[in-house]
């Protein structure tokens, strides 16, 4: 929280400044001038209230530093002058005005009219907070959280947050349930974190109900559950915040808690890519790249992943790699590529470790390093992407850069094929098949099939063939097979041994 501008600031100085007692000092006495001064300010005449603060000011009324120091923040009534305007407030915190000592610290804080010191920003933040300005401590907390002017620490800043938000919950509460979500230094508390972003969300504070949507969207602490998610994200878009109507729209288009529309999904995309939401503005670069939602553009598509991509939202450097790797809108560049993917992996894009990974296992442009690829599927994997597990358990499977072990490449494949990744099930299969780091079933093996045969894998339909001696059957799968690759030549040539019309 930065300075608190004139118009709040406003309201607790008029407070001090009619508050006063009267005191008999003539026509030019202080409580006259502050009257007038407040006056002034109440009729948004700042320059002529500015004169009177000075007077006010010199005569020794905080409030009326206070006020003075804003004008010459925002310029209003005076030149706009924020060396002046820092020492009024360092003058109204030293005349006892909490809320000026909240706004010495931010100027000390942001180096904005004084020289930049965190230490002595922090020293002024925590008089005003000692004094019960609510502001000061928030601004405080903030520094405990990053270790600015102070040793870092999160359980102070955590008691600082909780000052705040019992005070007022639009202050602090949301910052403190973030603390409570993450549980590093101060311990997990999903539910009262999940207390705290309702009361915000329901406060008007959008943030919070994102927030709540993220909890459902996660499965942090609670069940997992996209349309309450889709709930809590169209409450948060719809009060105009970029990354909810971003997630909102991403659920459109994966059909997830919501209805499969890749059109609303759009136009998701560009609200939020118009408010500034930069992922966004790559997923709308990849509905252009593929024409989903809207007619195929590849030069659009570039145009959206650069900008993703240069300003840090590191899914456009996903989808800028595609589009270099595959020659899509720009000169085919597979060097670049992997340039693009590893920018995003070291962004945090988990997808674009995958990608990386998948270049050096194959050798594409550098030499071939499958320990290196399974350092990266590993990396995404952790951090649920499910490809990164699929390609990790076939690396344990073939023993690409890892010792072979099955028992772990049966656990990758598990969590790939529960979350949807069909090769996952039929890899598992063919272990539960063989026997090979799990008890040998036909029956599970076969279930598995069976699973991954219906979402269209047509290796799936063959394998399940040959484990029953049922001819209809057979038949039916060895048919469902070449229905999903009709150039199938084993199921082809299966069929006709059977004497059976393809």
């Amino acid at each position: 929280m930065g300075l608190i501008r004139r118009g709040l600031f406003a309201l607790f100085a008029l407070a001090a400044l009619t508050a006063m007692p009267t005191v008999a000092e003539g026509h030019g006495g202080r409580d006259n001038v502050l009257l007038r001064a407040a006056d002034a300010l109440q009729a948004k005449d700042y320059a002529k209230a500015a004169p009177l603060l000075e007077k006010g000011c010199d005569m020794g009324s905080a409030a009326a530093c206070g006020e003075l120091g804003a004008l010459y923040h925002d310029g209003s009534g005076v030149q706009k002058d924020d060396t002046r305007s820092a020492t009024l407030f360092s003058k109204a915190c030293d005349l006892g005005l909490a809320l000026g000592c909240t706004n010495a610290g931010w100027a000390n804080e942001s180096g904005i009219g004084t020289a930049k010191d965190e230490t002595r920003a922090s020293d002024l933040y925590t008089k005003a907070c000692d004094a019960n300005e609510m502001r000061g401590c928030y601004n405080l907390a903030g520094l405990y959280m990053d270790g600015r002017g102070v040793a870092q620490d999160q359980k102070r800043a955590a008691k600082l947050y909780d000052k705040t938000c019992a005070h007022d919950p639009k202050m602090g509460c949301l910052s403190l349930a973030g603390l409570l979500v993450i549980g590093k230094d101060v311990p997990s508390d999903i539910v009262k974190a999940k207390t705290l972003y309702v009361q915000a969300c329901d406060s008007g504070q959008f943030a919070g109900c994102y927030a709540i949507g993220q909890l459902y969207g996660r499965g942090l602490g609670v069940i997992r559950d996209d349309a309450l998610a889709a709930q809590f994200y169209t409450k948060a878009c719809d009060g105009g915040l970029a990354m909810a109507c971003s997630d909102l729209g991403v659920l459109k288009a994966e059909g997830k808690g919501l209805a499969y529309d890749q059109a609303r999904a759009v136009d998701l995309f560009r609200k939020a890519c118009d408010l500034g939401e930069q992922t966004a503005c790559a997923n709308l670069g990849k509905a252009y790249a593929d024409g989903s939602g809207l007619p195929r553009d590849y030069a659009r598509a570039v145009e959206l992943g650069t900008k993703a991509c240069d300003t840090s939202a590191a899914y456009g450097c996903v989808l800028l790699g595609r589009l270099y790797s595959l020659g899509q809108g720009v000169p085919q560049d597979k060097s670049r590529a992997l340039a693009l993917y590893a920018k995003a992996c070291d962004g945090g894009e988990l997808q674009g470790c995958v990608n990386q990974a998948v270049f050096y296992a194959a050798g594409t442009t550098v030499p071939r390093d499958p320990a290196r690829a399974a350092t990266l599927y590993t990396r995404a994997c952790d951090g649920g992407v499910i490809l990164g597990c699929y390609n990790l358990g076939v690396a344990y499977a073939k023993g690409l850069g890892v010792a072979i072990d099955w028992k772990k490449a049966a656990d990758l494949f598990v969590k790939a094929c529960n979350n949807g990744e069909m090769h996952g099930c039929y890899n598992l299969g063919i272990i539960y098949q063989n026997g090979e780091g799990v008890t040998r079933s036909e029956v599970e093996a076969n279930a598995l099939y069976d699973r991954a045969c219906a979402a269209g894998l047509a290796d799936a339909c063959f394998n399940a063939a040959t484990l029953t001696t049922d001819r209809d059957a057979i038949i039916a799968l060895l048919r469902r097979a070449l229905k999903a690759d009709p150039g199938f030549t084993k199921a082809r040539t299966a069929l006709v041994k059977m004497g059976v019309k393809a």
